[in-house]
C-alpha cells in the first residue's frame, strides 16, 4: 500500500506508548472539555496546557516537529471555521477589509475572541495528533467500544478507516 503516510502511528516504547489505550481515550477526552471549557482570559492556562502536551510529545518520544505537523493539516479547517468571529460587532473596531460590496469590520473583541478559539483548536489538534502518533487506530476503536460507545458507531469508524485505504488504492 502506497498510502503508508495517512497511518500516523510512530513505533515506540514509551510509558505513553505501552499505556492502557482506555485510559488514554478517556484522558484525551477529558482534557478536550478542559480546554474547550478554560474562559478566555486565562492565556496563563493555555499556556500552561500548551508545557503539558510538550512535556507528554516528550514522554512518549516522538519529535515536536513532526507533532506540530501532524496537527497543522487540520489547522486550516479550523481557521475556515473560526473566521467569522472576526467580525463580532461589538468592541473597538481596528480594521475594515472591503470585500466585494461589503465591508467587514474586525474588531478587538472579535480578534480576541478568533485568537482564544484558535488556541483552543490548535492545543486540541496536538493532543489528538499525540494520541494517534502512539495508538495503532484499532487499538483506538476498541477503545472505544471499551469505554461504551456503542458498536454501531465504532463499526461505522472501523469501516470508513478501512476504506480510505481502499479508496486511495484505487485511485
Amino acid at each position: 500500500m502506497i498510502s503508508s503516510w495517512l497511518d500516523p502511528y510512530r513505533d515506540g516504547k514509551s510509558v505513553v506508548h505501552r499505556a492502557d489505550p482506555r485510559v488514554k481515550l478517556v484522558v484525551v477526552l477529558a482534557l478536550l472539555i478542559i480546554i474547550s471549557l478554560t474562559p478566555a482570559a486565562f492565556w496563563l492556562a493555555y499556556v500552561a496546557y500548551l508545557g503539558t502536551l510538550m512535556l507528554l510529545i516528550a514522554l512518549a518520544r516522538l519529535k515536536p516537529v513532526d507533532v506540530i505537523k501532524r496537527s497543522a493539516l487540520a489547522l486550516p479547517f479550523a481557521l475556515m471555521a473560526v473566521a467569522g468571529v472576526l467580525a463580532v460587532r461589538e468592541g473597538y473596531p481596528l480594521v475594515t477589509v472591503p470585500l466585494l460590496r461589503w465591508q467587514i469590520i474586525i474588531t478587538d473583541v472579535g480578534l480576541y475572541r478568533f485568537l482564544t478559539v484558535l488556541a483552543r483548536a490548535w492545543l486540541s489538534l496536538l493532543l489528538v495528533a499525540t494520541l494517534i502518533m502512539t495508538t495503532h487506530f484499532t487499538e483506538l476503536v476498541v477503545a472505544m467500544r471499551g469505554i461504551g460507545i456503542p458498536r454501531v458507531l465504532t463499526a461505522i469508524i472501523g469501516l470508513m478507516y478501512r476504506y480510505i485505504y481502499v479508496l486511495i488504492d484505487e485511485a
